[in-house]
């Protein structure tokens, strides 16, 4: 797994390109501990995090993927309103 360093915004994000064979780690210059695993069909968001506890140290991971193609939220349903003929009181 090959591993290299850059500013992680939405364009950099929309140029990296999937994975020919296997994965590949970007790590983020800004925030230390957050990186992004790119592998053949999806990125996954990553964010690592260490801390000690009876003097041992400790890291935990935390991921979240996202596919190659992401569909669109369909919009939101709009709210009927009844308006009755009655004026009111």
């Amino acid at each position: 797994m090959s591993d290299f360093k850059a500013s992680l915004n939405d364009k950099m994000i929309a140029r990296l390109a999937f994975a020919d064979e296997g994965q590949y780690v970007v790590r983020d210059t800004d925030l230390k501990g957050f990186f992004l695993v790119i592998g053949k069909r999806r990125m996954t968001f990553t964010v690592l995090g260490e801390f000690w506890e009876g003097g041992k140290r400790h890291a935990k991971t935390l991921a979240a993927s996202m596919r190659r193609k992401l569909r669109p939220r369909p919009p939101p349903k709009r709210k009927r309103v009844w308006r009755s003929r009655k004026p009111p009181r």
